[in-house]
């Protein structure tokens, strides 16, 4: 961070150039001049104990947020509160997956200060795990500069070839993969990536799609809406069986296209479509759910979990104001 703060021209050098990076990443796509407005603001890499505060903070956090999650299922089944919930977001979030646990993933926003000892937690983002993409690219985007700012930490030895900038790409394709065979004890075919008709999302998704075929799977684009869905089995339109779809799309998106997805939410409900993430998920996104853990759900901690005090240095605290946010990604796999 002294280094960046000492060398602006710098940063604006290696800032400006991941929209050229960028650009290239639209050209590998069907899509190179798809109307996207994308800028990284900063990019920072974390090391060492503040690395490790982050990793067990967001491991602790997944099991708060599984807990409670839990319990927002079972609420939501018991008829004892809607959360607002459409019709058909009710009987999406109402299912619970086949041998998997309700949260696969989860993304934490949180502010955190070194002067202070703390990092507050803004918000808890499950749904559509794109800031995956968004997380590989930034470190690609350093690798591919050779950054100067990091070099010490990042590459100490010069040799940027060995940084993994796929790692968040492995982990979310081992998340596909394992989840259909905890549904089917056997790996996916195809795998179809989900997104409604004309959402930012459907750059992400072929960047996503290019990446697992590359690992050898057959990847198709779908609109859920044209899914469709006969004796146990989903078909892409042009007829191409579907084994599991990789969800680019958050729940409240289903209201707008509620008409369409029978097939889906049939296929879904009847276990017979493996979802990922699964639509579950969407039980603990209310950006006041950071307010609740406290106090409604707070039958539900642990003493180590109200503390939150991963070490002698740092204390954790849940919250939900201001605009300032540091993204971390948490998994159960």
């Amino acid at each position: 961070m002294l280094s960046a703060v000492q060398n602006p021209s710098q940063v604006k050098y290696e800032l400006d150039s991941y929209n050229y990076y960028f650009q290239q990443e639209l050209d590998a796509t069907p899509f190179p001049n798809f109307p996207i407005a994308k800028k990284i603001h900063a990019v920072y890499p974390i090391f060492g104990k503040k690395y490790d505060l982050f990793k067990r903070t967001s491991e602790g956090l997944h099991r708060i947020f599984e807990k409670v999650c839990e319990e927002r299922h079972r609420e939501l089944n018991a008829g004892e509160d809607t959360f607002h919930f459409t019709e058909i977001e009710q009987r999406l979030a109402r299912v619970h997956p086949k041998n998997m646990p309700l949260i696969r993933h989860l993304r934490f926003d949180a502010i955190y200060s070194p002067s202070h000892h703390d990092l507050k937690i803004l918000e808890c983002n499950p749904e559509n795990p794109g800031g995956l993409w968004d997380n590989d690219f930034a470190v690609s985007c350093m690798a591919r500069n050779m950054s100067k700012l990091y070099q010490g930490i990042f590459a100490p030895d010069g040799d940027f070839s060995k940084i993994n900038h796929r790692k968040q790409h492995e982990h979310a394709l081992h998340s596909i993969v394992s989840a259909h065979e905890a549904m089917y004890g056997y790996p996916p075919v195809t795998i179809a990536i989900g997104v409604f008709p004309d959402d930012d999302g459907y750059f992400v998704g072929e960047c996503q799609a290019n990446y697992f075929r590359s690992q050898g799977y057959n990847v198709v684009m779908v609109d859920p809406c044209e899914l469709r869905y006969w004796e146990g089995k989903v078909y892409a339109p042009d007829n191409t069986p579907v084994d599991v779809l990789f969800r680019s799309f958050v729940l409240s998106e289903t209201r707008d296209y509620a008409h369409g997805l029978e097939y889906f939410c049939r296929a879904y409900e009847n276990h017979d479509l493996c979802v990922v993430p699964p639509m579950s998920d969407s039980l603990v996104t209310s950006k006041t759910l950071i307010a609740e853990i406290p106090t409604r759900y707070r039958h539900l901690l642990t003493e180590e979990d109200i503390r939150m005090k991963p070490s002698n240095h740092h204390t954790i605290i849940l919250m939900d104001e201001f605009p300032l946010k540091l993204s971390m990604w948490s998994s159960e796999i």
